[in-house]
Parts: structure tokens; C-alpha cells; sequence
């Protein structure tokens, strides 16, 4: 885990994966003692949409949270922060409590935010999903969606079937971009060159390099999600 919060920044700038982090508050009119407060322990996840979230425990900071949301179609992990007191059950529903950093002029403000996790099985919920600054994120309003909870982390399924295609494409853009500058140099110099779009070889070596790379920044992208940090 990072040791401060600009550590888990500084982390998440360089590998180029779109995070978030936050506080909330989710109200509900009732008696006290009807109300377990607590952190959920499991994974919350829909197949259909890559979409997948859990609570993991953030040790530098006293019974503080990290409440992490992997879009692992769109190759995102997004980071919030919340309390147990700030997460209850009533009535086997959830009612889960964050809130998103804005910074603006140099100053942080905070964006309160909140979702009910409505129990309609043993190990499923219904949860709305709406776009929050860029990002898709469990809300108050939204499209409906059915979470089935498990104890296993699917981050690796998803982000090796979902992201990693996307991570393919990013790298293969970005090598035949570069490599296509340096032709240009090249010709610009007077130099006799191959068209690398026309080199067979080159493509091949692009093509491998991209899945070398993917592959890396999806195991990195699994990872953030599950623990919180990246391995190198």
C-alpha cells in the first residue's frame, strides 16, 4: 500500500491508468439498532459489463478504506476512500457511502456520493451504475444492473479479456507513430528508406512488441485493483 496519497497519484500518472479518490455520506431514516455497520468483504461483479468492485483496507490511514471500481472494458481502475461507519446493511440491503477529490485552483474539494445495493438473491444485488466525471461509477440514479457477489477477485479474467485488447491497440498506435516519425526524418535527410508500413518485418516486430507491453499494463491494471498498488 502507499504511504501517502501523493505516493498512489504519482503511481497511477505514470502508468497512465484514469483513478479517482473519495468520501460520502448515504442517509436512511431509522432506528439505530436496526442498522450493522461494516465493511462487505467480498467482490461485487458483472460479467457482462467487466465491471467489478470490493473494499480493501488502506493501512496508512487509521480505519480508513479504499473502495476500488475495475471498468475493465475501459481499462480503468477508479479509487475512492470511505469509513465502515460511512457503510451499513438494513434490511440485507447495503447502503454504501464515498466521495470523489475535485481539485480545482490547487485546493480539493470533495464530491458526496452514494449507492444502494438492493439484495434480490442469497449472492446477488442490484446496483446503479451512472458516468461520473468520465467514469462509470455505482450511484443513487442510473442504469440498473445485477452484482453477484463473489469471494475470488476476477480482475485478472477481466483485464487479460477486456483491457488488454484495448492496451494492444494503445501500444501498436503509439509504436507505428513513433516508427513513422523516424521514416519521415529519414526521408527528410535524403535518406533511402522503406516505407515501415510496407515492411513486413517491422510490423511483426510491432505487433509482438504491443503484446508485450499489453499484456504487462493489464497484469499491472489487475493488480492495482486487487492490492491497491502496482508490482513492478
Amino acid at each position: 500500500m502507499f504511504s501517502t496519497k501523493k505516493d498512489l497519484y504519482k503511481y497511477l500518472l505514470v502508468m497512465g491508468i484514469s483513478t479517482m479518490v473519495v468520501f460520502s455520506l448515504y442517509s436512511i431514516n431509522t432506528s439505530a439498532d436496526k442498522i450493522n455497520h461494516g465493511i462487505p468483504k467480498e467482490y461485487y461483479q458483472n460479467k457482462q459489463l467487466g465491471y467489478v468492485f470490493h473494499w480493501l483496507r488502506d493501512r496508512s490511514i487509521k480505519s480508513t478504506y479504499f473502495l476500488l471500481f475495475g471498468n475493465f472494458r475501459g481499462a480503468t481502475v477508479s479509487y475512492s476512500l470511505t469509513k465502515p461507519k460511512l457503510n451499513f446493511k438494513y434490511r440485507d440491503n447495503i447502503y454504501a457511502n464515498y466521495a470523489l477529490p475535485k481539485e480545482k485552483n490547487d485546493k480539493v474539494k470533495y464530491e458526496l456520493n452514494g449507492f444502494l445495493m438492493k439484495k434480490i438473491k442469497s449472492n446477488q444485488y442490484q446496483i446503479k451504475l451512472a458516468v461520473k466525471n468520465n467514469h462509470l461509477l455505482p450511484q443513487k440514479s442510473g442504469k440498473t444492473y445485477i452484482f453477484t457477489k463473489v469471494r475470488v477477485s476476477p480482475a485478472k479474467q477481466y483485464a487479460n479479456k477486456y483491457s488488454e485488447p484495448i492496451f494492444v491497440n494503445y501500444y501498436a498506435n503509439l509504436l507505428s507513430d513513433n516508427v513513422n516519425k523516424q521514416y519521415q526524418k529519414a526521408l527528410s535527410g535524403g535518406k533511402q528508406v522503406t516505407d515501415p508500413k510496407t515492411d513486413p518485418v517491422l510490423q511483426q516486430r510491432i505487433k509482438a512488441a504491443s503484446q508485450v507491453y499489453a499484456q504487462r499494463s493489464a497484469n499491472s491494471l489487475a493488480d492495482l485493483f486487487n492490492t491497491g498498488f502496482y508490482k513492478k
